[in-house]
C-alpha cells in the first residue's frame, strides 16, 4: 500500500500504544480519589518498584548472560535493560510529579494542558532534528517526562469534561471518526517511510491519539 508492506504499516499504526497508555493512566488517576502525596507515592512505588527491579534484572542477566555487571545502574536508571521498560521510567516520573501536575489541572486546566502539548512537542521536534543531525544529540529526551507529559495531562484534564455526553457524541459520530481515524495512521505511516523517521514520538501523533481515544 503506496510502497510499504504489511509488517511497516503495523509496525507504524500500532505506534499510538505508549501515547495512548499515558492518556489512560493521567485520566484513571484523574478519577481517584484525592490522597496526599506521602500516601500516594507509598501505594504507587511500592506497587511499580519491585517488578520492575526484578524484571530489569531478569532481562539483564538474559542479554548479558551473567558475564558484566558493568552499567546495570544506569538501565535501572533508564529502563533500557529491555527495549520495552523506558516507559515504566516514564511512568515512575509521573507518579513523582503527579500531586503537582493534579493542583495545576485543577486549578488552570486550560493553561496546564496548553504548557503540557507545548512541552512534549517542543521536546518531540528535538528528538526528530536529533535523529536527521540538524541538532546535537546526546540528551536522554526519550526517557524524560516532558516529551511525554501532554499526553498524561490531557488525560487528567478529560477527568473533568461531562464524559458521558462526549461518549454520546462520539456514539453518534463514529462514521466520521473511523474513517478520520484511519485516514490519520495512514498518513502517520506514510510520513514515517518518506521521511525515515520510525519513532512514536512526533506531533502526528497528537492528532492521530486523540481520534483513537474517541
Amino acid at each position: 500500500l503506496a510502497g510499504m508492506n504489511l509488517a511497516f504499516l503495523l509496525n507504524q499504526i500500532v505506534r499510538f500504544a505508549v501515547p495512548m497508555f499515558m492518556i489512560l493512566s493521567g485520566l484513571s488517576l484523574g478519577f481517584g480519589e484525592r490522597r496526599s502525596p506521602g500516601i500516594f507515592w507509598k501505594t504507587r512505588f511500592f506497587k511499580l518498584l519491585p517488578p520492575y527491579l526484578v524484571w530489569s534484572l531478569l532481562y539483564w542477566c538474559f542479554y548479558h548472560r551473567f558475564a558484566h555487571w558493568e552499567g546495570v545502574g544506569s538501565a535501572l536508571l533508564w529502563g533500557t535493560a529491555a527495549t520495552h521498560l523506558y516507559f515504566i521510567v516514564i511512568t515512575l516520573q509521573f507518579y513523582l510529579l503527579y500531586p503537582l501536575l493534579r493542583s495545576l489541572t485543577d486549578r488552570w486546566p486550560l493553561q496546564t494542558l496548553l504548557g503540557a502539548l507545548g512541552l512534549s512537542l517542543l521536546c518531540q521536534q528535538y528528538i526528530f532534528y536529533e535523529g536527521t543531525g540538524f541538532l546535537p544529540g546526546g540528551l536522554p529526551l526519550w526517557e524524560l517526562l516532558p516529551t511525554w507529559v501532554g499526553y498524561f495531562v490531557f488525560g487528567m484534564a478529560l477527568h473533568a469534561w461531562d464524559l458521558s455526553r462526549l461518549c454520546r457524541w462520539c456514539g453518534r459520530s463514529l462514521p466520521f471518526l473511523i474513517p478520520m481515524a484511519a485516514l490519520s495512521a495512514l498518513f502517520y505511516a506514510y510520513e514515517s517511510r518518506l521521511t525515515g523517521s520510525l519513532d512514536s514520538i512526533k506531533w502526528q501523533l497528537f492528532f492521530y491519539v486523540p481520534l483513537l481515544l474517541l
